[in-house]
């Protein structure tokens, strides 16, 4: 079958136990290698998430391999003007990692894509979204910024809660649809 993506599951924790991020691409690696050991699974569960793997099961071995994930949630840019706060309704890059072993093979844009497409068929289909929000890992800010996304201005923020409170806010205004 070659690299495919499918929903993160129980069948795939032991393959999450030798997923590993290159500490020198990333600020955190820890931080990514434990959520899809240990959160992934939970966040779907209680409906705070969903993963998304890129498996490679054409190994040398002949075993399947997680290239990489990217985890998304319903999230809001919230704006806030004098008194009043406002949302707008935005799909969330929670993380987004990718093996050590697959860097820099275009592996990150392919799932930044499948998160674009997920975002956008769920606009189309199912929920009113107008945006990407993304909280980057320092380190990936530049990745962002060569895929459209911007930083969030003064002006906007994102949800926070304690294992992002260091992120950069960023952003992408999904296009707008034309009416057929």
């Amino acid at each position: 079958m070659g690299v495919f993506y499918t929903q993160f599951n129980k069948n795939h924790s032991g393959l999450a136990m030798n997923f590993q991020v290159n500490p020198d691409s990333c600020d955190n690696p820890e931080h990514y290698e434990n959520y899809l050991r240990f959160i992934a699974l939970t966040d779907k569960r209680i409906g705070r998430g969903i993963t998304h793997v890129l498996i490679d099961d054409e190994t040398r071995d002949g075993s399947e391999t997680i290239i990489g994930f990217v985890a998304l949630r319903t999230s809001s840019l919230i704006s806030k003007n004098d008194d009043e706060i406002t949302g707008r309704a935005a799909i969330e890059i929670t993380e987004i990692a990718i093996s050590k072993y697959y860097e820099r093979k275009g592996f990150g844009i392919s799932l930044l894509k499948l998160a674009i497409s997920l975002a956008d068929d769920m606009r189309n289909n199912y929920v009113g979204i107008e945006y990407i929000v993304a909280c980057a890992d320092s380190a990936s800010v530049s990745f962002y910024e060569r895929n459209k996304f911007t930083c969030i201005s003064d002006y906007y923020e994102v949800p926070r809660e304690g294992w992002n409170k260091n992120c950069i806010p960023m952003i992408l205004k999904l296009p707008e649809l034309e009416m057929k």
